[in-house]
């Protein structure tokens, strides 16, 4: 299930941006909280939850841009893990079930270990079939390409 977190963060997006839509003129600015869900990043429940705000503007051509700004919170075994992140969601109005989002996504990193769990850079996904291979992807996505060894260590231990 590598898409179901990022499915339900841009699923909100999404539906935000369909608000904004509204607007043409002014961006339009959402803040709130998402519940724990577990990630399904680990054989074991690791749960996120995060703090948002949502700043979402209208192109004249439809182009929905939403810029994301969050703190997420991954908790597990009495252990606790956050990420001071910030990203972009683009919406092109005639390819809407494209997920085009880039920027800084997660960056979780241990004191002198360094990062254990980095989803930087560009991708877009087709959430008209969500197990399909990723369309576009430039840098490092530990989370889509399935490499969370060892962000799953610390939650173990």
């Amino acid at each position: 299930m590598r898409c179901f977190a990022l499915t339900l963060s841009c699923a909100l997006v999404g539906f935000l941006s369909l608000v904004a839509g509204a607007s043409a003129d002014a961006p339009v600015v959402v803040t709130g909280a998402t519940p724990a869900v577990d990630s399904h990043y680990c054989s074991f429940p690791v749960y996120r939850s995060d703090v948002f705000k949502l700043t979402t503007i209208t192109k004249p051509d439809g182009t929905l841009i939403t810029h994301i700004d969050r703190v997420l919170t991954f908790t597990a075994n009495g252990r606790s893990l956050t990420s001071d992140d910030h990203f972009t969601r683009f919406v092109d109005p005639a390819q809407p079930y494209l997920i085009d989002i880039a920027g800084h996504l997660i960056d979780i990193e241990l004191p002198g270990s360094g990062p254990v769990l980095l989803e930087v850079g560009h991708f877009v996904l087709d959430m008209r079939n969500p197990t399909a291979p990723v369309v576009f992807e430039a840098g490092q996505h530990d989370t889509l390409d399935r490499d969370t060894a060892a962000f799953c260590a610390y939650f173990a231990s």
